[in-house]
């Protein structure tokens, strides 16, 4: 492979008038500033996302493999090489936390990306574009906070397979190309690109390289399918659809969510250059460096390919494009000063100096404006290091007070199993497969977990589905609040359900829908009372509505009293019928209010489900039509005492 042509036309001095001197110290000078940046951040001050792949580390160092639960084979965490990375330093250092090795391994990768910018842009006429970029990808404001999570190693992977495929250098192009793809599958696009361009640039596909990143990822595939069932990590799947599915509070489109953090640093001022040296660069990119359109390719790609994924827009994300957009302001100042050098004026013999401080200021401003929203979360970070999330205390009393055996159920499943070792029951199904069919709503992603699993504790968070669920009849009667940390409370569960008097039916209807059996308390009540039991379902199709469930108390004269039972059916929202999904068996909870006045002696339970959209009840399957959709059964006793 040959290095490619240089364009004839950058042939400006203004690029090649600083010193490569001048180019290393401001390398040495980044990373001492990057390094004591990273010391200051305390190791748990990561985003929760961190700590799902440090458990799967350490789940690993310490030999029970690359699990999150030990015993289930779920590949829940979406960077396999980072957690192979953290277990393998972690055995080397037994004694130090993972969360420790974590916060270290990423700052590294984050110090080394910016010697990497270093050689992507080191042409001689583009010094100035090497400069401005290692300070500009140093300063970016949202990789503080994200220290822990793979994003440093991903941009590093990045900028050297970039740089290698360039120029030249097949074996680390394909290295580093399957390192990318190995920490995380959607760098397979940034690699395609690369590939797409050296055919384009040199007329032949570049089959060496492409063998040997196949070589080099098949043997983690293999493992994958043999062990977890799949090369696609769980927790990929879990999230695809999920703004669609339950949305949240921020509904920005991913285009949306990128331009707020492209232009966030700072003032108005810092966020005008910014766009206005992207801008600049790619225009200099379409005009002079033609061989590098496959990144604003890559950057409509990727975001588009988010938005149709329709994942929520955590900003981890984002990073790998604000790194190619620093890249393109880098080249964008380059080329401003290149378009100015040809101006007649000031004289020659003094316009390298008056450029040069040009650029200095215009780049200036831009690391003025974000040193404020670095400044901002540094001061956020070093608070953090005396006032920790509330999910520490909380994972640190489970781990304190719950046994091994116990499933604990929360929304967010990264500090807190980090620091607990119980089984962890995942709502959103990161690495909980079962739940993944009952993420239709938040509702609904809360009430299949309690209400089929009934696990030993639950954490519970304020603006959440559980708000609602929490004062739910069948919540309060099974669990209690053993402890408060903050806004994160421990509910501990005092008793299964257990419901002896049981009736099989087995009734089924055109809907697909089937009533296997129900199942209560006792078959003897008093007036007053409530009558407490299951109604076990069973999920053939898809429901068309919602659905309504009307129980009657029939006596021996045939009287009739009819009521309505009080959930999930006449709770708006809560896991609607049309949202069970097919194959699905489900054991509802039931509490039938005794009407008062009801003359004690024998009666029996009549059922009709209707839909809410027509009021029309469902036929039974084999009834004829016409006929009353009543299910009788039971024989229960009313105790008049």
């Amino acid at each position: 492979m040959t290095s490619p042509a240089r364009d004839p036309r950058s042939t400006t001095s203004i690029g090649a008038s600083i010193p490569i001197s001048v180019l290393w110290l401001v390398l040495v000078g980044a990373s001492g500033w990057l390094l004591a940046q990273i010391g200051t951040v305390h190791p748990w001050a990561a985003v929760d996302d961190a700590f799902i792949t440090y458990r799967y580390a350490d789940n690993l160092r310490r030999g029970l493999g690359l699990v999150y639960n030990p015993g289930e084979a779920v590949l829940g965490t979406t960077a396999p090489l980072y957690a192979l990375l953290l277990a393998g330093v972690g055995k080397l250092l037994p004694g130090a936390e993972m969360a420790t090795i974590g916060l270290w391994v990423s700052g590294m990768a984050w110090v080394a990306a910016g010697w990497m910018v270093a050689r992507f842009l080191g042409r001689p006429q583009e010094r100035i574009a090497a400069l401005a970029g290692v300070l500009l990808v140093a300063t970016q404001p949202q990789m503080l906070p994200h220290l822990g999570m793979e994003t440093p190693l991903v941009l590093l992977w990045m900028l050297g397979a970039a740089w290698a495929w360039r120029e030249g250098h097949r074996t680390w192009a394909g290295v580093l190309s399957a390192a990318l793809v190995l920490t995380r599958l959607d760098g397979a696009l940034w690699v395609g690109l690369l590939g797409l361009e050296t055919w384009r640039r040199e007329r032949r596909f570049p089959w060496a390289e492409a063998g040997a990143i196949a070589l080099l990822c098949l043997p983690w595939f293999l493992y994958a399918w043999e062990t977890y069932g799949s090369i696609l990590p769980n927790s990929v799947v879990a999230k695809v659809g999920q703004l669609q599915r339950m949305p949240v509070g921020n509904r920005a489109t991913t285009w949306q969510w990128f331009w707020v953090l492209l232009t966030e640093p700072g003032t108005r001022l810092g966020a005008g250059a910014m766009v206005g040296l992207v801008l600049a660069g790619l225009g200099y990119i379409l005009v002079r460096r033609r061989d590098l359109g496959w990144l604003v390719i890559w950057i409509a790609l990727y975001l588009t390919i988010y938005q149709m994924l329709q994942v929520v827009n955590f900003t981890w994300y984002f990073l790998p494009p604000l790194l190619v957009a620093n890249l393109m302001a880098a080249l964008g100042l380059n080329g401003l000063l290149q378009a100015l050098s040809r101006l007649p004026f000031p004289s020659p013999e003094r316009r390298g100096a008056v450029l040069l401080g040009a650029g200095l200021v215009l780049l200036g401003i831009l690391l003025w404006s974000r040193g404020a929203a670095v400044g901002q979360e540094h001061a956020r970070l070093r608070r953090d290091r005396v006032q920790l999330h509330p999910y520490h205390a909380a994972g640190q009393w489970l781990a304190a007070h719950a046994r091994p055996q116990d499933v604990t159920l929360t929304i967010e499943i990264g500090i807190i199993g980090y620091h607990a070792p119980t089984p962890i029951l995942d709502a959103m199904g990161l690495v909980s497969p079962a739940a993944l069919p009952y993420l239709t709503g938040w509702m609904d992603s809360l009430v299949y977990p309690v209400t089929q699993r009934w696990p030993e504790y639950a954490i519970t968070l304020p603006r959440t589905a559980w708000e609602r669920i929490v004062p739910l009849w069948w919540f309060q009667k099974h669990y209690r609040k053993v402890a408060q940390f903050e806004y994160v409370s421990i509910y501990r569960r005092i008793a299964v359900p257990t419901y002896p008097y049981t009736i099989p039916l087995g009734t089924r209807y055109e809907t697909g829908l089937e009533v296997v059996q129900a199942a209560f308390q006792s078959p003897t009540i008093r007036p007053g009372e409530s009558l407490d039991g299951t109604l076990v379902l069973r999920v053939h199709t898809r429901q068309p509505a919602e659905l309504r469930f009307l129980w009657t108390w029939i006596g021996v004269d045939g009287s009739q009293v009819a009521q309505e039972a009080t959930w999930p059916f006449a709770l708006r929202d809560a896991w609607p019928a049309d949202h069970w999904p097919p194959g699905a068996t489900l054991a509802v909870p039931v509490r039938l209010q005794l009407p008062s006045g009801l003359e004690k002696g024998p009666y029996r339970l009549g059922l009709v489900i209707y839909r809410v959209d027509t009021g029309e009840p469902l036929l039974r399957v084999g009834a004829e039509e016409g006929t009353l959709s009543e299910v009788v059964f039971g024989d229960f006793q009313v105790d008049g005492r």
